[in-house]
């Protein structure tokens, strides 16, 4: 049995993929699986998937129809993975050769960590890489470190939203992932950070800081950039339910949830000001508006507070 699964997920990122298939296969660990994934893909990715039908290493799972979520078809590898530790590559993004080499080994020697990330660097699509994208500003991302998983909960949600800014930077153990079940197949936008959440909450976070995995940056085939085109209030919405779920699971302490609902209650009563976005989004809202009065009606409150003010704040900044 192989020691990992490499789940490659691919939809219409044929430019990249060669590149992508073989940082895997370049990877100084070599006791891996690759697990190929396209979800109906309408460029030539199968022309550049073909070349690889032959190789011991790679097996191959299309879909006939498009799934219409990357967290569907990181479930469907998982499901054929037959490794101890899971990396799910995405398929416009590389790696270093010793990414496996290292991520391997922090899990190996500390069994009380489900999940280790790496640092990324920003990469173009000619390939010349860029800055680290994860923020300084936040917390230390130069020195490693590992630490309580609920703890690293905690200050991911007081810090507003999803700190692990890329799912190919991560290594986690399959048998966390499926105890943690994280329910992230409905989800179009914010399922990575239920994922890592969820498997925080039974286990430990390690940081290495190596840089060893490239971040492709939006680009015109990007499906990250699809997603985020004409959204409206999903990530919203789909935040609120991760830090709802996540606030039973891990017991998060009140301010704790205090701090978070004050910033995303901010953020939400702008989009209030988007008529176009806001309308086409109304279904949404009012779901947005039901999870927050089962959490509290103090934060719809808040929300109207945050609306009312907006204006005046505005104009103040602007007389400045």
């Amino acid at each position: 049995m192989p020691e990992v699964s490499v789940i490659i997920p691919n939809y219409n990122h044929a430019i990249f993929l060669r590149d992508r298939i073989e940082s895997v296969l370049n990877q100084t660990f070599t006791d891996f699986e690759i697990i190929l994934l396209d979800d109906a893909s309408t460029d030539h990715s199968m022309e550049v998937i073909a070349q690889y039908l032959d190789h011991p290493k790679i097996t191959f799972y299309p879909n006939n129809i498009n799934s219409g979520s990357t967290f569907k078809q990181w479930n469907k590898g998982i499901a054929f993975a037959k490794g101890k530790y899971i990396w799910l590559a995405e398929s416009d993004d590389k790696a270093d050769p010793t990414f496996l080499s290292r991520l391997v080994d922090i899990l190996s020697k500390q069994a009380h960590v489900g999940l280790a990330k790496c640092l990324s660097i920003a990469i173009d699509n000619e390939g010349k890489l860029g800055q680290q994208i994860e923020r300084n500003d936040v917390r230390d991302w130069m020195h490693d470190f590992t630490v309580d998983g609920i703890d690293e909960c905690r200050f991911q949600i007081e810090h507003g939203g999803c700190l692990i800014e890329n799912a190919s930077a991560v290594l986690f153990r399959k048998d966390i992932y499926v105890k943690a079940a994280a329910d992230n197949g409905s989800y179009r936008l914010s399922g990575d950070w239920l994922t890592w959440l969820s498997i925080m909450t039974i286990s430990d976070f390690a940081h290495i800081a190596a840089p060893l995995n490239y971040f492709r940056v939006p680009h015109n085939s990007s499906v990250r950039k699809k997603h985020y085109k004409g959204v409206n209030c999903t990530r919203h919405l789909e935040d609120l339910k991760v830090v709802k779920h996540i606030f039973n699971l891990a017991n998060i302490p009140s301010a704790t949830q205090a701090v978070y609902l004050e910033r995303y209650t901010y953020r939400w009563s702008a989009t209030f000001f988007q008529p176009t976005r806001f309308i086409a989004s109304f279904r949404q809202h009012l779901q947005i508006i039901s999870l927050l009065f089962n959490m509290s009606p103090y934060w719809l409150l808040t929300t109207i507070k945050h609306t009312v003010l907006a204006p005046f704040l505005f104009i103040k900044r602007r007389l400045k």
